[in-house]
């Protein structure tokens, strides 16, 4: 129930979440929702349970040095 409740994250609290600048994240493949908006420029949030899946799909042995 309490993964219901849990609210879309903005880039900066991805980027706090995973100790990273938010530069670094809007490069990065990690997964994000566009929001339509009637503005010029989409929304952008993320799941916060695909942003854990993604970051915990890395290991040391994945890095290429």
């Amino acid at each position: 129930m309490n993964e219901l409740r849990e609210h879309l994250w903005t880039q900066r609290e991805v980027a706090d979440f995973l100790r990273i600048s938010t530069r670094t994240l809007r490069s990065s493949s990690c997964p994000k929702l566009s929001l339509p908006v009637t503005g010029t420029k989409p929304i952008v949030r993320y799941n916060p349970k695909a942003v854990r899946a993604w970051a915990l799909s890395f290991t040391a042995t994945k890095r290429v040095a």
